[in-house]
């Protein structure tokens, strides 16, 4: 039997529930993205007087793209057993992420792709029972 696995994913966080045999495995990836303010300490002096400038929104937008690249790869070595995948989300990120994955391991098979509030770890391993189950009954 091949591993099956749920990936609820946003920008913060990924969950990936994964069920291979009778038994059930669930991870938490977090992203670490914290969002980029215009006066972000962490970035370099703005000038040499010692004052941080604001920050343009092609350097904050670089900044994610960076973050957001690194997470995926981080949630796509976490779901690398993954013989089939149900990818489940709020918002933008389940969308870049397939194609991320898509575009760095396309023998991955995405069962779906659904639009889901978030869930708790049992509501999610539920769900994935419920779905994998019930795609059992209809290929028979």
């Amino acid at each position: 039997m091949s591993n099956k696995t749920v990936l609820w994913i946003d920008h913060r966080e990924a969950i990936i529930v994964s069920l291979r045999n009778n038994n059930i495995e669930t991870m938490t990836v977090k992203s670490g993205i914290e969002k980029v303010t215009d006066s972000d300490n962490s970035l370099p002096l703005g000038n040499p007087n010692g004052h941080r400038g604001a920050v343009s929104d092609d350097v904050k937008e670089r900044i994610n793209t960076e973050h957001l690249k690194t997470y995926f790869g981080d949630v796509l070595s976490s779901i690398s057993e993954a013989g089939s995948l149900y990818v489940l989300g709020p918002g933008e990120a389940k969308g870049e992420f397939v194609k991320q994955m898509e575009k760095n391991r396309p023998a991955t098979r995405i069962s779906a792709v659904e639009t889901a509030g978030m869930m708790t770890m049992p509501q999610l391993v539920a769900k994935a029972k419920e779905y994998f189950a019930k795609k059992e009954t209809t290929a028979v």
